[in-house]
């Protein structure tokens, strides 16, 4: 009687999809085991050359085996970035570590990079939800380069003018005018050369330096005898000035030495002609 009345009142529809709702949640627990805070080497502020192994280790909580994690990495100073997937290359049961090699040298050198685990799988493919990451890694395989542009050494140049550093490979530069506080470069479009645009302090300046940085190198380069002038610009008018004052004055030829010779003897033979008329 009241089986009837339930069916009737749709307690049957209800019941299904209590049954469906059950099914689904069995499975989620069986296809994500429980989560935990896994390993991932190399460790945070450490340093990778050449080719390197990213190992990650699963955590005590889901003591799992992985078949293989997914690992993001990337820098901010840089702008590189790279994924890929280590594997538990042992295929041996109950191993929870997973491993690869990763080539460094088609990446950026900065001392910025993070390494973070996104996702982890067991050989059935069943999600383990694992979570680490190591921040301030260092990739270290070249040397930033370091030349001024458009500047040269015992040159004079306005406090307005802008200061430019072409280098590669580097993620950071400083500008030194003498013992003056540093200033900080900006890096440009293309990330083959920095500026300094602000106003440099007028002065006379032995030695300008330029330190280009990639976070584990640095490499420095600099220019001799420079004058920071904001006369400039009318010191060049005025010596212009004075150049064309100069073209356009009538300049006076001066008399050749066979014109003076004739000069000479004409004065001479009227003296002779007055003086045998007067005897």
């Amino acid at each position: 009687m009241f089986k009837e009345i339930y069916l009737q009142q749709g307690g049957g529809e209800k019941m299904k999809k209590l049954g469906i709702l059950l099914a689904i949640a069995m499975l989620m627990l069986v296809s994500v085991v429980m989560a935990g805070t896994c390993t991932i080497s190399p460790a945070s502020s450490g340093t990778i050359r050449g080719t390197a192994v990213i190992n990650v280790t699963m955590s005590a909580e889901t003591n799992a085996t992985a078949a293989n994690c997914t690992v993001a990495a990337s820098s901010a100073l840089s702008g590189d970035s790279v994924t890929f997937i280590v594997f538990n290359n042992t295929d041996s049961a109950g191993t929870n570590e997973t491993n690869t090699t990763l080539n460094t040298l088609g990446r950026k050198d900065a001392s910025d990079w993070v390494f973070s685990v996104t996702s982890c799988v067991n050989s059935t493919d069943s999600v383990i939800s694992e979570t680490c990451s190591v921040t301030g890694v260092t990739i270290d395989n070249t040397v930033p380069t370091c030349a001024f542009s458009s500047k040269a050494s015992k040159g004079e140049y306005l406090p307005t003018d802008d200061w430019t550093i072409t280098s590669y490979n580097a993620t950071s530069g400083t500008l030194q005018f003498g013992s003056n506080p540093l200033y900080t470069l900006t890096k440009n479009a293309g990330n083959t050369s920095y500026s300094y645009t602000n106003d440099i302090t007028i002065g006379m300046y032995t030695n300008v330096a330029a330190r280009m940085s990639d976070g584990a190198n640095t490499t420095t380069c600099s220019l001799d005898y420079i004058s920071i002038n904001p006369d400039r610009n009318s010191k060049q008018l005025i010596a212009v000035s004075e150049d064309a004052k100069k073209e356009a004055e009538p300049q006076q030829q001066p008399q050749s030495n066979g014109t003076s010779l004739l000069t000479l003897l004409a004065v001479v033979g009227a003296i002779v002609y007055f003086k045998s008329r007067k005897k």
